[in-house]
């Protein structure tokens, strides 16, 4: 396991790499924050970030692919991120990868995944979808990142609706009460916009293939936290504390002592 962890963390580095140098060779590194800040720009002008050619006919998910010509880009979100990408214009551009890294990274301290688990994660970063995340700064960091502190939290999953096209990872949460009040806000946000969900229909219905599956490559990404959360360890803290289990129980806790549990023959009880 140890080897494998090496060898996928090598090869995934080596890729996040050449990617980078793709990237700087085309120009486009942080294409897709700059992407989103247009769509906040086009929200604030228009009142939409959709553009005209989405709704003449047909077209295709990728125009523009390849350049940092982001006003001809189209728009594949829900109508409820244009006020929100109008607001984050005006916030620090680095912002837009360190939390969603921050809360990734302590998912992961906080899990302490077991040592299977980490060649399954390493692995993800040898699919080039991965490392052209991390230099695009594509809407999947804040998916993962949402993934994460659903599973920690609850209410953080709820930023999967902002992609529709994931949709299932949303009900990570479900079971948090946190979930549904953060489900209850986007919804609200979503009834105040109600006329935009008509145009946001008809852009998806124009969609060229592959449509709505788009996404299903940035699928190894999202799987960290999960792969991560199923391996995770209990934090030390759980240990059961016999010294303050003897306090909480006068009279009937005094033979709860360390040093009587820890005699040879009274492992079962100190078990127990």
């Amino acid at each position: 396991m140890i080897c494998l962890t090496v060898v996928f963390g090598v090869l995934g580095l080596y890729v996040a790499i050449r990617r980078l140098g793709v990237f700087l060779k085309l120009g486009v590194l942080g294409v897709d924050h700059a992407m989103f800040m247009d769509f906040g720009r086009r929200w604030f002008e228009g009142g939409t970030i959709y553009l005209p050619y989405q709704f003449a006919g047909p077209y295709a998910y990728d125009v523009g692919s390849g350049t940092m010509d982001v006003a001809t880009m189209p728009a594949l979100y829900p109508p409820i991120v244009g006020p929100i990408f109008a607001v984050w214009r005006y916030l620090p551009a680095l912002l837009w990868w360190a939390i969603p890294l921050a809360i990734l990274g302590y998912a992961l301290a906080r899990w302490r995944p077991a040592l299977w688990a980490w060649p399954i994660i390493l692995a993800t970063l040898v699919w080039p979808n991965t490392a052209d995340a991390l230099w695009a700064g594509s809407s999947n960091l804040w998916i993962v990142a949402g993934v994460a502190g659903g599973l920690i939290w609850g209410w953080p999953a709820i930023v999967v609706a902002f992609k529709p096209s994931l949709a299932p990872f949303i009900l990570i949460g479900v079971r948090r009460r946190s979930w549904w009040i953060a489900a209850a806000a986007v919804a609200i946000l979503g009834l105040a916009m109600l006329p935009e969900w008509t145009r946001y229909a008809t852009v998806v219905g124009n969609l060229q293939s592959p449509g709505v599956l788009y996404s299903l490559g940035d699928l190894p990404l999202l799987l960290v936290p999960v792969v991560a959360w199923l391996a995770r360890r209990q934090p030390s803290g759980s240990a059961w504390n016999l010294d303050a289990l003897r306090k909480a129980l006068p009279g009937r806790g005094k033979d709860l002592g360390r040093d009587r549990l820890d005699r040879v023959g009274h492992e079962g009880v100190a078990l127990r």
